[in-house]
């Protein structure tokens, strides 16, 4: 009788599309039964990426995005033959580097000969920026 419930219970769980594993009925009566769902999750038809943090629910403090933005700088004066800097920031990386890193910049310009513009951008997402080094 024991071998017809588990029949029956397999073939009950054909129509299931999970992945269904099944144990023989122990001595006490019990039958254990493990799904493995085979279809992406809801949350991947019904959520996407965050665009800030790319999903890692995570994004730069404004102090790390401000210096990763300043080396940039640093790094395209140093390579070329540059004039200016023309840069538009999120808000708060601008805010930093004016307020904390003015002594930084203005040393950089002396150094290099180049005219340093940032324009912080209140609507501009904390992961992005645009700078553009100029000869002229």
């Amino acid at each position: 009788h024991i071998r017809e419930v588990e029949k029956k219970v397999r073939d009950c769980m054909k129509r299931d599309k999970a992945k269904v594993d099944f144990s023989k009925i122990s001595k006490f009566g019990l039958m254990q039964i493990s799904r493995q769902k085979m279809a992406a999750p809801v949350s991947v038809g019904s959520y996407r990426l965050c665009p800030h943090c790319q999903g890692r629910g995570m994004v730069r403090s404004v102090e790390t995005q401000a210096l990763v933005h300043f080396r940039q700088i640093q790094t395209g004066v140093a390579r070329k033959e540059i004039k200016r800097v023309v840069c538009r920031l999120p808000m708060e990386a601008a805010q930093y580097i004016l307020n904390k890193k003015r002594a930084d910049l203005i040393e950089l310009e002396q150094e290099h000969q180049v005219e340093i513009t940032i324009t912080p951008d209140p609507v501009m997402p904390p992961t992005e920026s645009k700078i553009d080094f100029l000869k002229e």
